[in-house]
């Protein structure tokens, strides 16, 4: 058994949760309100003039348990919603 955690801006939230519900090999996930607050870079593209105003980005932070075999499916699916995914 594996937890996938994904932190996503807020405004992705509703298309993710979409697709999260489309996918068999997910049978639940937690979804939680969170802040990211961090350096100004100026190099993330979610990054709102709100969110400076704010002084933090409104994200979500997704938890799916999943079993080994669906890792990589599941990770593919999402590469494929949200077009960049960060792998550690």
């Amino acid at each position: 058994m594996k937890c996938l955690t994904l932190i996503v801006h807020r405004s992705a939230k509703q298309d993710l949760v979409d697709r999260l519900r489309g996918a068999p090999e997910i049978h639940g996930f937690t979804v939680q309100p969170a802040e990211g607050h961090s350096e100004r870079t100026g190099d993330n593209p979610f990054e709102t003039t709100r969110d400076l105003v704010l002084g933090h980005v409104p994200r979500e932070r997704v938890d799916i348990l999943l079993q080994d075999d669906a890792v990589p499916s599941v990770v593919a699916l999402l590469g494929v919603t949200i077009g960049v995914l960060a792998w550690n």
